[in-house]
C-alpha cells in the first residue's frame, strides 16, 4: 500500500501540517469532489473551514499527480493513528516519503534496466476530512477559495478537466 499505513515506514516526524492558507476541510462534512484525469491534473473541491469559522467551497489543486488514493479511512480510524492524532481535519505533505520510490520499484518489473522516471520534484500530499482521506503524489498543491457556493465551486473544477 502507498498510503501512511502505520507499516509503511513513516514516522510521526515526517507529518508536516499545511497552514497556508489557514483552512482545514469542514469539520462538519467537506463533501469531498475528486477529479483526476490521464494527464496529471487532479483537482479536490471540498468546503474548508476558515480561522473565522465561516465555511466556504475550496478547490485544491495537484499540478502533475502521478497518483492520488481517495477514501477510507474516515476520521475516527485517522484519529488512532498516532501520526495524526488531535491534529484533526487538515492538508499535510509527507516528507520524505517512500512512494515515489515504490512507483519506480514496480515499474522497473517492466522495465528492469531503465532508469525511469518523469522529471520533476514530486511531493506526497495528505488531505485529512471528516469521512475520508485524500493522498496525492503531485510537484505541488495550491488551495484556491471560490466565491459563491459548492456546485459553483465543482463546476468551475470540472470545467477545468475537461478543457
Amino acid at each position: 500500500m502507498l498510503s501512511i499505513a502505520p507499516d509503511s515506514g513513516i514516522t510521526v516526524e515526517q507529518c508536516v501540517q499545511l497552514t497556508d492558507p489557514p483552512v482545514r476541510p469542514s469539520p462538519s462534512g467537506s463533501g469531498e469532489v475528486v477529479l483526476h484525469d490521464g494527464d496529471g491534473l487532479c483537482l479536490v473541491v471540498l468546503l474548508v473551514m476558515h480561522q473565522d469559522r465561516s465555511t466556504l467551497p475550496a478547490i485544491v489543486t495537484f499540478r502533475h499527480c502521478l497518483q492520488s488514493i481517495f477514501g477510507y479511512p474516515n476520521d475516527e480510524a485517522q484519529w488512532g493513528d498516532p501520526r495524526l492524532r488531535g491534529l484533526g481535519y487538515s492538508f499535510f505533505e509527507i516528507i520524505d516519503s517512500p512512494w515515489t520510490g515504490r512507483l519506480q520499484r514496480y515499474n522497473r518489473q517492466a522495465f528492469p534496466t531503465a532508469h525511469w522516471w518523469p522529471p520533476g520534484n514530486y511531493r506526497h500530499f495528505v488531505m485529512s476530512c471528516h469521512e475520508s482521506m485524500g493522498e496525492f503524489l503531485a510537484e505541488d498543491m495550491r488551495i484556491d477559495l471560490q466565491p459563491g457556493d459548492f456546485l459553483t465551486a465543482a463546476s468551475k473544477a470540472l470545467a477545468r478537466i475537461v478543457a
